[in-house]
């Protein structure tokens, strides 16, 4: 599978990323109501070449099944308030 996302350059401040969003299955909540957009091997084309409806669109498909998903919590960087190294930081742009 693939998580689903778009990026914009723009000439003042660079490449901008997004990860698109879809309603959450039973297994994210309570941390939260919406989930990435999770693509299957089949629909990569379509992401990939399809229309903006195309794209828009698989925001609101079904999400998958929480039985197919293992939820593993952890720590993460983004919720510890400090900013991650720059050499990540420099390997992302």
């Amino acid at each position: 599978m693939a998580w689903a996302g778009i990026c914009r350059r723009f000439e003042d401040v660079g490449p901008v990323y997004a990860g698109l969003t879809m309603t959450a299955n039973a297994a994210i909540p309570p941390t939260n109501d919406r989930m990435p957009v999770l693509l299957e091997r089949d629909e990569v084309d379509r992401w990939l070449h399809g229309s903006i409806r195309d794209v828009i669109a698989f925001q609101f498909h079904e999400p998958f099944a929480a039985s197919r998903m293992e939820l593993v919590r952890t720590d993460d960087r983004w919720r510890s308030g400090a900013a991650p190294p720059t050499s990540i930081q420099a390997s992302l742009l």
